[in-house]
């Protein structure tokens, strides 16, 4: 039943993200198709508004992994240091990235 909603869920977000710009497949041959919190299920929403608080989220979006799983993935700003993160959608934080300078990641000096 939960590989069911799973795949059922990673059709709805693929469905919905065709009015976009498209898909783009990064490294890890991830797809990911940018989001607004609303798209996110209440439970990850959760997790990464308590990730974020005292900075901003940036870059949300949806990674579709090749075994099928919908990851929710954002880049969490506080203070001029970026983490990634990515979340589960029952709101489990599976992976959270090294803290990186903002500034530096953008070219400024």
């Amino acid at each position: 039943m939960h590989k069911m909603m799973t795949l059922l869920l990673a059709g709805a977000l693929s469905a919905g993200g065709l009015g976009r710009a498209g898909a783009a497949e990064n490294e890890a041959g991830h797809n990911r198709t940018p989001v607004t919190m609303k798209e996110v299920p209440a439970a990850a929403q959760k997790t990464l508004e308590h990730e974020a608080k005292g900075g901003t989220l940036e870059e949300l979006r949806t990674e579709l992994r090749k075994d099928g799983t919908v990851v929710y993935a954002a880049e969490v700003v506080k203070n001029g240091k970026g983490t990634d993160i990515e979340v589960s959608g029952d709101g489990k934080v599976l992976e959270r990235g090294k803290v990186h300078d903002e500034k530096s990641e953008h070219g400024e000096k």
